[in-house]
């Protein structure tokens, strides 16, 4: 089979050669590029050209070069595009202390940020998608699953592999495995927190830590289903409280301020024949005959 491609790398580097004939180990020796059997794989690079190759017979998977590089390869469709990731050298890991635990923020805001290895990144909106969902997930998910997980309608499994490559780059190839797609380490949201503080019943905790609905932007149904069911659980454990002064902060919050049912619950506990009284009742009845005129 003929070369697939050779070309100029976005950091100075040369794009991968994949096929049955490939450079041989002199010119690779020249660049100074670690080889598997025949084949050039720089430390980061994408390949062009996989149209020359039977597409069936790329399938996603891990190797590792004779220096003890790790490398993912993974197809991205049958229309030629494959992108490879390595992860750092033997050298490289052994000198680095291994990942913290990751640390995801993902309510009240569309682009979620994740704490990996001292590294601060604020991930695109759909890399935030995929980063919740597979956590969420807590198993792997096929790039066809994955994709009715981001999308009511129809979402091809390549785009979905395109997506998860670009988070993979973001992240490291150490820590998101391919086919199935996983989190190689845990993850710890801030709504794992709220749901932890509401499980153990420290429902004025849980209100200070809830920051506003997990990506609240998001459409993807995966997404939609855990932010509707922790701000029902939140929602409940304040009615339940019988606090006003905790009634109080929700509905004046964001996400709590059009909750009729908690301004009636708000004016129930307050003083009869107080001023606040009158108005959570006034506000309430408002809100259930909007919603009634619907």
């Amino acid at each position: 089979r003929a070369l697939a491609a050779l070309a100029a790398g976005a950091g100075g580097g040369l794009v991968a050669l994949l096929g049955g004939v490939a450079a041989r180990s002199e010119t690779a020796s020249q660049n100074g590029m670690p080889l598997l059997g025949e084949t050039v794989l720089p430390s980061a690079a994408v390949l062009l050209g996989a149209a020359a190759l039977p597409s069936k017979a790329l399938r996603p998977s891990e190797a590792v070069l004779v220096d003890g590089t790790r490398v993912v390869i993974e197809p991205l469709g049958f229309d030629g595009y494959l992108v490879v990731r390595l992860a750092s050298t033997g050298a490289d890991s052994a000198a680095r202390p291994q990942p913290a635990p990751l640390r995801l923020a993902a309510l009240g805001r569309d682009r979620a940020t994740v704490e990996v290895d001292g590294r601060i990144l604020r991930l695109r909106p759909r890399q935030s998608e995929i980063m919740v969902t597979l956590a969420l997930a807590k198993v792997g998910r096929s790039a066809s699953r994955l994709a009715v997980d981001l999308c009511a309608g129809e979402l091809r499994p390549v785009t979905v592999r395109a997506e998860v490559s670009r988070l993979r780059a973001a992240l490291g190839a150490d820590l998101l495995t391919s086919q199935p797609y996983a989190l190689r380490l845990p993850v710890h949201g801030d709504y794992d927190t709220v749901r932890e503080l509401l499980a153990e019943g420290r429902v004025p905790e849980a209100f200070a830590a809830y920051t506003g609905p997990l990506l609240p932007a998001s459409q993807a149904p995966a997404v939609v289903e855990q932010r509707e069911l922790l701000d029902q659980r939140l929602r409940a454990a304040v009615w339940e409280s019988g606090d006003a002064v905790l009634l109080r902060r929700w509905v004046e919050s964001l996400w709590g301020m059009n909750d009729g049912c908690a301004w009636r619950a708000l004016a129930d506990l307050l003083p009869g024949g107080s001023p606040q009284r009158a108005a959570a009742a006034s506000r309430a009845r408002a809100l259930v005959g909007a919603e009634l005129g619907r």
